[in-house]
């Protein structure tokens, strides 16, 4: 497990789950988010995406978090590793709101009530039936990775702790 590719739904714990385990096998971690858009929340263009992510994935190890399907296929085809958080809506709901309003490491802007903090949680809510399909289909068809799927807090907590983690 050197280059670690972490997917799952917007509240799932990606963010947190990449920093625990770049800390336990010290590889550097990258948060999409942070590729992706502007510290005004405004996303930057899909060239200057390629160009990060490309410089991002050149190392020979790296855990990678975030969803953006307009490079899933790039990351899966580098990674070796695929983790997918599929915890229940309502605890990516519950880890949204307790992180809403607080500076994080893998955002460069705070989420608050406006910016489309509502539409975000709207899509959040939805994803099992919108966008769950779609990562299930396409970790279906990979043969040739590690896919890891955990399905709670408590088994991520399991998961770290089996890479060394307290």
């Amino acid at each position: 497990m050197k280059r670690i590719l972490l997917i799952g739904g917007p509240g799932s714990g990606k963010s947190t789950l990449a920093r625990r385990m770049g800390d336990i096998l010290d590889i550097p971690v990258v948060h999409l988010d942070m590729l992706r858009w502007n510290g005004d929340g405004t996303m930057v263009e899909d060239s200057v995406m390629r160009d990060r992510m490309m410089d991002a994935m050149s190392g020979d190890s790296w855990i990678i978090d975030g969803n953006h399907t307009s490079t899933l296929e790039m990351r899966i085809e580098a990674c070796d590793t695929v983790i997918f958080l599929d915890v229940p809506a309502e605890v990516r709901i519950l880890g949204l709101e307790e992180r809403r309003g607080k500076p994080r490491p893998d955002l460069p802007w705070e989420e608050t009530e406006g910016d489309g903090y509502r539409e975000f949680l709207e899509y959040a809510r939805n994803f099992d039936e919108t966008k769950r399909p779609v990562f299930m289909g396409i970790l279906g068809a990979v043969t040739d990775k590690d896919v890891i799927v955990l399905k709670s807090r408590d088994e991520m907590d399991s998961f770290l702790k089996g890479l060394g983690g307290d």
